[in-house]
């Protein structure tokens, strides 16, 4: 395949990302701690 010579402009959105990681991190968290809370 021939390439056009046409730069790749595109960008990746990281902070969708970063969002997606902290409220990952947020409902682990909470998660442990209600399970803690109900093992206890």
């Amino acid at each position: 395949m021939a390439h056009t010579g046409l730069a790749n402009t595109q960008q990746y959105n990281y902070e969708i990302i970063k969002k997606f990681s902290v409220m990952a991190l947020v409902w682990g968290l909470l998660g442990m701690a209600a399970g803690v809370y109900i093992a206890s």
